[in-house]
């Protein structure tokens, strides 16, 4: 069954040819937003428009008046339709063996009313009757990595990478694919499963499971349809990668916007979320967050523990990062009297001698902080380092008169970066930054994030990503 449904999933990822039904000349219209995405985005196959009504369309792009009249076989198609023209359009992609569809169209079963019920349900059955996948309708489209396809009504489009979107709703996953950008971090598959009409969420975490390239799975989830098999494919899933997710519906507002939006029935909060942690999905507090976690996922390896040296450059975030794991239920280790006066070579006689590392006004030399740090990662009975403070020597000199010691801390911030992901890759802990202060737009943390250190704007938001590092090796190491 498994092998089945990544067979039937594949042409909606992979398409050599694509049709979009229903492009028009309008500017600003559904249509011409997704083929402009598709166009911009460098889709690899052939892009055609099918419009009976026009011969020219969108761009000046020629319209066939069917799929039949395309010189090619269709891989994928694309409605974008009126709801009422749907079930001709979804007629003709099945006369002429098309092998998926992304129904963009909306009007269907989450409107609610019983027309817009029966209309999905002609349409899954033409869809059934010709062995035809869809996702939608009443979504906002599918990236892949693999033929470099955004099939998007959306504003941005995601880089390519490594991180796999699943959501039921279009405007949490616009803001998913934009978050990505912020952490640096790539998407290879992205997809909105809208009403869940013919392609259910469970089916697509299945696909993303057996994905290469997708390395963590993230989730935005109203309400649960089939619950067997949501939970079967979560449990695969949390097998080979992590899947977070954020599940909205929980108070009685927020159920009945779910019932009104994809028709999902959001379902009680206490059973949810005792299946999440069943099934191994590490739920998250909101959307923004997931992302950071994302991120930490994507770019580091698992600790292989709970205990995590820090070093700060300024000792009150130090204090509150070392609060955030400890209700996390996360260790902070003691640091030996060699180790103390190793460090000690590097910073004034009042540095905190002690974990967390307060470098208070010593923290200026890049080779004293990466020396510092990798003496935390050589520990034994440390697992992983949050380094508080990158960026912070940058802004204090741009304040400095002279201009060439605004630069030579730019420089030394950047040789940091440069160490830091040397011992990444030497020790192969997870190292995570969290901010104090740092320039707008500020090229030294942008450096960071390309070399694969992520950087968290608050303690909390580090601990969160690290904690859920955590957690996903407690789970695979207890369970498999």
């Amino acid at each position: 069954m498994l092998n089945s449904i990544i067979e039937q999933l594949h042409p909606l990822y992979n398409a050599r040819s694509t049709a979009m039904i229903g492009l028009s000349k309008r500017f600003m219209s559904v249509g011409s937003i997704v083929a402009q995405n598709i166009l911009d985005g460098g889709y690899t196959g052939n892009f055609y428009a099918v419009n009976p009504n026009s011969a020219k369309v969108y761009n000046d792009m020629k319209a066939y008046p069917s799929l039949r009249e395309i010189p090619e076989d269709i891989d994928l198609a694309v409605i974008v339709t009126p709801a009422h023209v749907v079930e001709e359009a979804m007629q003709d992609c099945v006369d002429n063996n098309v092998k998926a569809c992304i129904l963009i169209s909306a009007g269907f079963s989450e409107v609610r009313t019983r027309e817009g019920k029966e209309l999905e349900y002609e349409i899954v059955k033409i869809a059934r009757k010709g062995k035809l996948r869809f996702t939608g309708g009443n979504c906002n489209g599918v990236s892949s990595i693999s033929v470099s396809m955004h099939a998007l009504l959306s504003p941005t489009r995601p880089e390519f990478g490594n991180v796999g979107i699943i959501t039921q709703g279009g405007s949490p996953g616009v803001a998913m694919m934009g978050w990505t950008k912020r952490y640096k971090i790539g998407v290879s598959r992205y997809t909105n499963a809208g009403n869940e009409a013919d392609i259910k969420m469970h089916e697509l975490i299945d696909y993303y499971t057996q994905d290469p390239q997708t390395k963590v799975i993230m989730m935005y989830l109203e309400g649960i349809k089939e619950g067997r098999g949501f939970m079967n494919s979560a449990k695969r899933a949390t097998k080979k990668k992590p899947l977070l997710l954020y599940k909205s519906g929980v108070s009685e507002l927020g159920k009945k916007a779910a019932m009104a939006h994809v028709g999902a029935m959001a379902g009680a909060n206490e059973i949810c979320e005792a299946v999440f942690r069943q099934t191994g999905i590490i739920q998250v507090k909101n959307i923004d967050q997931m992302v950071g976690i994302a991120a930490a996922f994507s770019t580091q390896p698992l600790p292989k523990g709970k205990k995590v040296g820090i070093m700060t450059i300024g000792g009150g975030w130090g204090v509150i990062t070392s609060d955030y794991l400890g209700e996390a239920g996360l260790e902070i280790p003691s640091l030996t009297n060699n180790e103390i006066e190793y460090i000690s070579q590097y910073l004034p006689p009042h540095w905190s001698k002690g974990n967390p590392i307060d470098t208070t006004d010593g923290a200026f030399s890049s080779k004293a902080l990466s020396d510092i740090i990798e003496t935390l990662l050589k520990k034994e009975n440390i697992d992983g380092v949050v380094l508080i403070g990158p960026g912070m020597r940058e802004a204090f000199a741009k304040i400095h008169y002279l201009p060439e010691i605004r630069e030579l801390a730019s420089q030394q911030e950047i040789e940091l970066a440069k160490e830091l992901e040397k011992l990444l890759d030497k020790y192969q802990k997870p190292i995570l930054t969290v901010k104090i202060y740092a320039l707008e737009d500020s090229p030294v943390i942008e450096d960071l994030k390309q070399r694969g250190i992520p950087v968290y704007e608050t303690p909390q938001d580090g601990v969160a990503a690290y904690h859920s590092l955590v957690k996903y090796y407690d789970y695979q190491k207890n369970n498999f």
